[in-house]
């Protein structure tokens, strides 16, 4: 413990470096980390147009050319994503390509086969209506060939043994820019066309929060105003042991949307931890 208090110590006392208004950082250095989206296609036949719009729903990470892993509750509830007409087909698809491509773009994306959350997920709500409780926060998606660079290995670390470790999450979730006209606006990175963001952290124990089980808990390092935002669920933390959780849970306070807004607390993110369920996804990649 005081070998991390000496590090942290050590790294605060530096020049910080700027960060993104919700502390994220621009990368291209983690293929592997790829995204959930709803794909919808019309097809006008009096001009033969065939137009095409995405929708981000969730990161994800995949872990072989067919498999890939993301939140239970990103696989729950679809039909909020599903508009109808004049989309005459809307299936789900895992975009692996850049964020500019094109859906013509071959190569860039992969077909959801099947999705399997885990047999003991449920998301229910407080008794007040209003945060929602979710356990066992982890599901699978089968997909047609995703050909990448490489894939991401799952650890095997006992996750109460990472309390106190650095590590990086990584999503497609909300981020904030400054539009030609001197605007702020927030949005997907889909929207913006921005590449994924990374997110330096800490590893801690979750005190008083039942909102998640199990659970680890995510720290800014440095005391920095930087956290995980909605579209970001699903997306992995990287340990240099491997993926160590997804990612359940973001900032649940309106800071995403309003830079002006306080945010609660030191927690940036509540992830589900990868130890308990190594043989149940490796169980189904297997068969």
């Amino acid at each position: 413990m005081l070998l991390i208090l000496l590090l942290l110590t050590i790294e605060c006392s530096g020049k910080k470096q700027p960060l993104r208004v919700i502390g994220g950082e621009n990368t291209e250095d983690y293929p592997y980390v790829v995204r959930l989206e709803v794909q919808h296609l019309a097809n006008f036949t009096n001009n033969n147009t065939i137009l095409a719009k995405h929708d981000h729903v969730c990161s994800s990470v995949a872990l072989s050319s067919t498999w890939a892993l993301t939140a239970a509750h990103c696989l729950n509830d679809l039909n909020f994503f599903f508009i109808g007409y004049p989309y005459t087909l809307e299936k789900l698809i895992v975009r692996h390509g850049h964020v500019e491509h094109s859906p013509w773009i071959e190569g860039s994306f992969s077909d959801v086969v099947s999705m399997i959350t885990h047999p003991l997920f449920s998301y229910t709500f407080d008794d007040y209506n209003k945060n929602p409780i979710i356990k066992n926060d982890i599901g699978l998606m089968k997909t047609t060939p995703m050909d990448l660079e490489n894939y991401m290995k799952l650890s095997a670390v006992d996750f109460f043994s990472l309390y106190g470790h650095e590590a990086i999450f990584a999503g497609y979730g909300l981020i904030m820019q400054k539009s030609s006209s001197g605007r702020t606006e927030t949005h997907d990175t889909l929207v913006l066309k921005k590449p994924l963001q990374i997110l330096k952290v800490l590893i801690s124990r979750c005190l008083n929060s039942d909102l998640l089980e199990p659970a680890l808990c995510l720290a800014s390092k440095c005391g920095q105003v930087a956290t995980t935002c909605p579209g970001d669920t699903g997306g992995p933390l990287i340990h240099p042991s491997g993926i160590v959780g997804i990612l359940g849970i973001s900032d649940l306070s309106m800071y995403c949307y309003d830079k002006t807004v306080k945010r609660p607390g030191d927690v940036t993110g509540i992830v589900a931890p990868i130890g308990p369920y190594i043989e149940w996804i490796y169980d189904h990649m297997s068969t």
